[in-house]
Order: C-alpha cells, then structure tokens, then sequence
C-alpha cells in the first residue's frame, strides 16, 4: 500500500506540473545522459540521434547522440512542454543530419534529467532502459510497446494496403476495425500490468489520434470535410482540444492533418485590393520600370481613365511582377489567417493561427506576417502559442532585416546592360577563371535552399582559381535581394537584371525553371549548359576536375 501510494503522489504531482508546462511558455533544457553498446555491426557508433517535430512550427527538432569510446553521451535538448522524443537513427545529406528513422520514443519533462542505457545486438535488435527523472513511466512504455510489436498491431495503416474509394462509411469500417483490434489489446493488457496513469494516458492518446489521422489519410483529399471528420470522431471519442497532448506524435500528426483540412474552405482565396492603389503602389516601389510603364500606371491609377485590352494585358504582367511586395502591405492578406482567428473555439483558434504564421517563417510569404501581427497579438491568448511564434518571427526578422554584407558578396546592378552580349559582358569580367553560375530569384524557396550547399561548395574550393557567380532572374525589387544576399552569406559575384534582362538571359539559355546552374571554363566557354546543382555530391568533383 506504500509503494502504490507514493506511485499515486507521483503521478498526481506530475499531471500539475504537465498542467504548468502547457500555460506558460518556457524553453528549458533537458539532459539526457546514459551509454550505447554496439554488439555487432549491424548500427554504426554515433549513429543515433533523439529527434522531435515541434508542434506549432513543424520543424525537425535534432540532436546527435555523440559517444565517447566507451559509449557514454551527455547531451541536452530543448522542449516546452512535456515531450515524446525519438531514439532514432540519423539519415544525413551531403554530410548535415536531416532526420531519423526511429526506433523507439519515449517521454521527457522540462528542466529534468534522465539516464538512458540502449543496446544493439548483432542481429540489430537493440533495449533501451531508464533511470532517473521520468524513469518509472518511460520504462513502463517500453514494456508496452515491445509487447504491441505484433503484424496485426500497428497505429499507423498503410495507404498501400487499402483502396477504399471515397466511401465515408468503408473508410470508417477499415480504421475502427483496428481501432478495436488495438483498444481489445490495450483492455487486456492493462488487466494484467501494473502502469502509472501518465502512460495509458499517452497510450489512449496514440490510439485516438492514430485513427484520426488514419482516416483523414484514407479518404480522397476531395472528399474529406470537417463535418465527415467530426462525424467519425464520435466512434473514437475524439478531442481536438488537448492541450496535454501537444508533445505526443500522434496528436501533432492529427492536429496539421485537421489544419490542413479545415483550410480547405478558405483555400484560393485573394486579399481585397483595388487595382488603382496597386497601381500606385507600383509607381513608387517597384524597379525595372520603364517610361512606358510609368505612363501606363498613371493612367491605371487615375480612376477617370481605362484600359484599353493591350493596355490591361500589360498592366496584369506588372501586377504578377509586383504581387506578393504588394500583399505584404495589405492589411488581411492571410485569408486562411482570417479565417482561424475568428474560430469561435479559442484553443483551436490559437494553436490553428499560430501554426498558420509558423509555416510563413521560413517561406518567401515572410513580409505577409507583418501586417497581422497586431491582431494576432491582441486576439490570441495562449502564451505558450503566443510567446512561441513571437520568438521565433524576431528571430527570423533580425536575420532577413538585420544582417549585413559581408565584404565578399560584390553587388551589382547592370542597368545599362541589353540585348544578347549582356551575359557574354558580365563574364568577360572572369576570363581565365572557371565560373559557376547560379540562375535564382528571391522567390524560389528551392533557389534559397541550395545556398547553404553553395557556402560549404565555395569552402571547398576556396583559393582556387574559380568565380561564384550569382544571377538573380526576374525578382521584384533589389532591396529583398540584398535582404537575402546579407541573410543567406551568398559571397561572390552578385547580378540583379530587371525583367526585361531576365528574359532575354532566360530565352538565351533556354531557362524554364530555377534554380538552374552553368559551368563555364577559364576561355569562356560553357561547358555544362545544365550543371548539377550545390548540394548534389557530384558537382565538387565535376568543379575539380575543371580546375586541373
């Protein structure tokens, strides 16, 4: 009576402080100490990383596991809330860890320690044991899933193995009849094994949200709707609001399927503008604009005047030159935006509006945020969400606002560069260096990507007899692109051509999509039309060869 007694204290203290955790916003570090044995060759030493999704951005959260030659580790991560983290192991690319194929996962509170022993046989199967902080609970959950490691168990259903059309009601039958089959085990198995509350708490949480997310999967995407979800959540007993549940896999897993679902009613919807403000705004913002265009915008934005059919075909061409700098100023540009901060529910609508900007941050609709930044503020209350999102959109505005040149990224704007020798210009500048040119524009998310890979390219080769060259195609205005030469480190030699110039390079080399990439060689010629781009393994070696 003791011992249950102290283990009911325990896990009654640990539900106030998962409460706690969930209201207030608190980065804290966690560490997590312990040893890997290797018993065969099966898994490769410092191979393994603990790895989570961060609920409100999406992102990959990853730390390597490195081990001594004894295989003792001593890391720590951060967490702000009670959270399942992976042991998984590392997949790389070109040399940087992106992400982790898991082997198992386990809970961890914030500002705890916890001690993790993990072998590896030589077959590849592998324990894991714990001690210290949370120890109790996250042994009990491995009991458990080693015990639910059965063909016929599994959370997840494979699409693969499933054709059930778009029939809500088979839909359903698949996922509640393993739904059932799992709660049948999960009944018995709590029959006959003493576990603290927290973990069939997680485990109810990883059967709920599993089949939720099953089914949103299994239907069509054309014919998924709330009511349908909401319908079949009945079955399961369905709670969209847990708050904790924001560190569990699967409750993050069903939460950005729902927010995908729901913004299924606001999709392709426009901000409201007139073209008359736009027109104006154009005139005082925009670049490459020549007299025609000018005169053309005066006529648009004097609202005794119209266009006549050539007139308004050119004046649309400008307006997709112009569109997202132009949005970014608009109050209520965000219609999905809009759309959560008015939801009536006030959990769904902070966490559903703080997921929405999460996912602007690191996208070209970065300037959107601004103008809903206020509203954001005054209407979402939740501070973990709240304090979260601000945090990190500081971040991200102090990098793309507040970086600087650095002295070797060289600028430059050839506005009095035309027609066909325009590029054959800009290289003569290079003769008997090899150079690699870059084809991007402050748009392209995948152009953007690549510039880490081309940082680490230019490492590699640096003190070589080799130019950089970085040609940035048809892109609104200069001020981003230098905002994105500060923030990404793109040192080199730097070109912004205007649209008319991008066209013709564009035409010149057939560029269809970007980013694109050339290698030319030290007497000018292009020898590579098409080049492999920065983080392709196969671009250094090609680069090397050339400088032979």
């Amino acid at each position: 009576m003791k011992r249950s007694y102290k283990t009911y204290i325990k896990a009654v203290l640990f539900f106030i402080l998962l409460a706690l955790t969930t209201d207030g916003f608190c980065y804290q570090n966690i560490t997590i100490r312990g040893n890997v044995k290797y018993l065969g060759d099966k898994v490769k030493p410092n191979a393994l990383c603990f790895e989570y999704d961060d609920m409100l951005s999406g992102n990959k959260v990853l730390v390597p596991v490195i081990t001594d030659t004894k295989g003792n580790f001593d890391l720590n991560m951060q967490i702000n809330y009670c959270q399942e983290i992976n042991l998984s192991r590392i997949i790389t690319y070109n040399g940087k860890a992106i992400d982790g194929v898991k082997y198992t996962s386990f809970f961890a509170r914030p500002g705890q320690a916890m001690q993790l022993t993990c072998t590896f046989t030589a077959t590849g199967d592998f324990t894991v044991s714990f001690k210290g902080d949370v120890a109790t609970e996250n042994n009990q959950y491995q009991d458990y899933l080693r015990a639910l490691d059965k063909p016929d168990l599994r959370y997840y259903i494979p699409l693969s193995k499933q054709s059930p059309g778009a029939d809500y009601h088979k839909v359903g039958q698949i996922v509640l009849s393993n739904y059932n089959n799992i709660l049948n085990f999960n009944t018995g198995y709590f029959k006959t094994h003493n576990t603290n509350p927290f973990v069939k708490q997680q485990v109810t949480n990883n059967l709920i949200y599993s089949a939720a997310h099953n089914f949103i999967n299994l239907m069509p995407p054309d014919k998924t709707t709330d009511s349908i979800l909401l319908d079949f959540g009945k079955a399961i007993h369905l709670n969209i609001n847990n708050p904790g549940a924001l560190g569990n896999s699967f409750y993050k897993d069903f939460i950005h399927d729902y927010h995908s679902l729901l913004l299924k009613s606001v999709k392709g919807k426009s901000p409201y503008f007139k073209e008359t403000e736009f027109a104006k705004y154009i005139l005082d913002n925009g670049s490459g604009l020549t007299a025609a265009d000018r005169d053309l915008l005066l006529k648009k934005a004097d609202t005794t005047k119209q266009l006549n059919k050539k007139e308004s075909d050119r004046f649309l061409n400008l307006m997709g030159r112009n569109v997202n700098d132009y949005f970014a100023t608009l109050e209520h540009n965000l219609s999905d935006f809009d759309f959560f901060l008015q939801l009536k529910d006030t959990y769904q609508r902070d966490l559903f509006a703080t997921i929405t900007l999460y996912k602007l941050i690191d996208s070209r609709q970065f300037a959107y945020i601004k103008p809903n930044l206020n509203s954001y503020k005054a209407t979402v209350k939740n501070v973990t969400f709240k304090n979260s999102f601000l945090s990190a959109y500081q971040k991200q505005d102090e990098v793309l606002n507040g970086s600087k040149l650095s002295p070797k990224s060289i600028i430059y704007i050839p506005d009095n560069l035309k027609g066909l020798e325009l590029f054959n210009t800009i290289i003569k500048k290079y003769n008997g260096k090899a150079i690699y040119v870059d084809f991007w524009a402050t748009w392209c998310g995948p152009c953007i990507a690549e510039m880490e890979f081309s940082k680490k390219l230019r490492e590699q080769l640096a003190g070589e007899n080799i130019v950089f060259l970085y040609v940035c195609l048809s892109s609104p205005n200069t001020n981003d692109w230098k905002r994105l030469i500060a923030a990404k480190n793109i040192e080199g030699e730097n070109y912004f051509l205007d649209f008319e110039q991008s066209a013709v390079v564009s035409k010149q080399f057939s560029i269809n999509t970007i980013p694109r990439y050339m290698i030319i060689n030290r007497v000018g010629e292009t020898v590579n039309h098409d080049a492999k781009k920065p983080s392709d393994s196969g671009t250094l070696n090609e680069l090397e060869k050339l400088l032979r």
